[in-house]
């Protein structure tokens, strides 16, 4: 890890080749289809909560339970921090003029929190 931008574009488009590939949680992920990738989200899953970067844990912590990490003790680390630092108004992040930011952070924590019903799972990653 060294370019702070380019892995912020990484982080995010990995996270959502997930909740593409999964249909936003409606089937099981295996790690094993992306090893490199969830790899990756593991690795900034610990400096986002270092960082207190609530967004990134969030979504972090969203795909890997996506790939049936929920008990991984990793990721429940991830959750106890979103857990201690949730804002009496419902959001992580944000200030009165970033409704964006409070929104999003909301919305990440959420997924972070809830557990999913899956229905299904992803056998492939299609190659074109």
């Amino acid at each position: 890890m060294g370019d702070d931008d380019l892995e912020f574009d990484e982080f995010y488009a990995i996270t959502h080749l997930v909740y593409t590939l999964d249909r936003y949680h409606e089937r099981r992920f295996s790690a094993s289809l992306l090893p490199q990738e969830f790899a990756f989200l593991r690795a900034k899953l610990d400096r986002a909560i270092t960082e207190e970067d609530p967004e990134m844990v969030g979504e972090a912590i969203d795909c890997l339970k996506a790939a049936g990490l929920e008990d991984d003790p990793q990721v429940r680390k991830g959750m106890d921090y979103l857990l201690a630092s949730q804002r009496p108004d419902g959001a992580w992040a944000g200030d009165p003029d970033d409704l964006y930011t409070q929104y999003h952070s909301a919305w990440t924590g959420i997924d972070a929190l809830r557990d999913y019903r899956f229905h299904g799972r992803v056998k492939q990653v299609p190659v074109h």
